[in-house]
């Protein structure tokens, strides 16, 4: 199954990489252009959502996992909200002072309302139940939302449809740097979630039962939260909010594995978000027209989450 999944991956990136014009320059022999169309677009589309879909896939099998839910996703902690919170702020209130905030600033404020987020919630892991922490992520999204609602009303058109756009999501950013650091993020957070598989499995499991295994449910639980929340911080920030990759990965994961351990569901779970991401880029653009990421997704993600809930044989917990 990896092998038919890896090879899906690998056909729908050279797709992806090479659909269109790309054709005719190869022969025509134009390897200038050639270069410049797959260095500046192409290549950054393949790679941000290679990165993306990897570190979604991840996100929602560990939230999945953690708060026993299976419609656990990015959205769930609020941290999306804090991000669109942040570039509502750098877009509607600082891009009516100034038509010049570039995407480096909007990103910052994105990064850092999504990490105001993570603090509270790291706060909050340490005190209080999976229920609370829930809880107040809903709350938190709810007033991110009246807050965002009011610098709509009260902002200018342009800075308005600028904001609806990054919501719509796009991986088309050719910020190199800002790529590497978002590839060396998901590295590292997938390495420190592949160390947890035990502890993963054993809240799978229910906390009861991981704290009969000598797991401190609280403070893993912590260390968890704080590696999905940069996760989705830095994607949120660089991307916009991705919609349905973090809830169907998981679940379409252990659909084709017939595996609840985490060992497996780590590497089929990122590599699915993978193939969704590339796929719906592709998608995207194939038509002569840019189509939203999210619209994609949306088309994508609603039919496939609703099989899987028909289908009576895939149990999500």
């Amino acid at each position: 199954m990896k092998k038919i999944i890896l090879f899906f991956l690998v056909i729908i990136i050279i797709a992806d990489l090479l659909w269109g014009n790309t054709w005719h320059l190869i022969f025509q022999h134009d390897s200038y252009s050639l270069w410049q169309i797959l260095y500046y677009f192409r290549l950054p589309r393949i790679v941000n959502s290679l990165i993306a879909g990897i570190g979604l896939g991840l996100a929602g099998l560990v939230l999945q996992t953690v708060f026993h839910n299976p419609l656990a996703g990015p959205y769930v902690l609020g941290i999306s909200s804090g991000s669109a919170l942040g570039v509502a702020i750098a877009l509607m209130i600082l891009g009516s002072m100034s038509k010049l905030i570039s995407f480096v600033g909007t990103f910052m404020f994105a990064l850092v309302g999504a990490l105001l987020v993570i603090i509270i919630l790291t706060i909050l892991a340490r005190h209080y139940s999976m229920v609370a922490i829930i809880i107040a992520g809903v709350l938190l999204a709810g007033i991110f939302s009246a807050l965002i609602s009011v610098l709509q009303y009260f902002s200018p058109a342009y800075s308005v449809k600028n904001y609806v756009v990054w919501t719509m999501a796009s991986v088309d950013m050719s910020n190199y740097p800002i790529i590497i650091t978002n590839l060396i993020i998901i590295i590292l957070s997938t390495i420190a979630i592949a160390s947890k598989t035990t502890i993963l499995d054993s809240f799978y499991l229910g906390e009861e039962y991981a704290l009969t295994m000598g797991v401190n449910v609280r403070e893993e639980r912590t260390k968890l939260i704080i590696i999905i929340g940069i996760i989705i911080a830095f994607l949120t920030a660089s991307y916009g909010p991705i919609a349905f990759v973090g809830v169907i990965s998981p679940h379409i994961a252990r659909w084709l594995t017939h595996s609840m351990r985490h060992n497996v569901l780590i590497l089929y779970s990122g590599l699915v978000g993978a193939g969704i991401m590339v796929m719906s880029d592709f998608l995207s653009h194939a038509f002569g027209v840019t189509i939203p990421l999210n619209a994609i997704l949306s088309l994508l993600g609603l039919p496939v989450m609703f099989l899987l809930v028909l289908k009576r044989e895939y149990e999500f917990f």
